[in-house]
């Protein structure tokens, strides 16, 4: 199961947490997600970022662009789009930070 924390900070996606392991399928859709967010992303800085198997996140430590603030707001919308097609894969928590 792969566990994925959405931290939202004044209606607004301020991080998200990917943490788990689930079919090689789904493993792929998820990470391939995270990692084009990464890339997309144009103030890396102004992130907290990590990427290592099983553990993956991307918290905005300041505030962002809204490219970047748009980048967040998609990787969400794709966790959410497998999660509801591999929903005992792929489980989604909200979390007010």
């Amino acid at each position: 199961m792969i566990e994925v924390k959405v931290c939202i900070s004044d209606d607004k996606v301020a991080g998200i947490v990917i943490k788990g392991h689930a079919s090689s399928l789904i493993c792929a859709g998820v990470s391939s997600c995270f990692v084009g967010a990464v890339n997309a992303v144009k103030d890396i800085e102004k992130f907290k970022y990590q990427a290592v198997e099983g553990d993956s996140y991307l918290k905005r430590i300041e505030k962002i662009s809204n490219h970047d603030e748009t980048v967040l707001e998609t990787l969400f919308i794709q966790l959410l789009t497998i999660s509801e097609k591999y929903p005992d894969e792929v489980k989604i928590s909200r979390e007010r930070v």
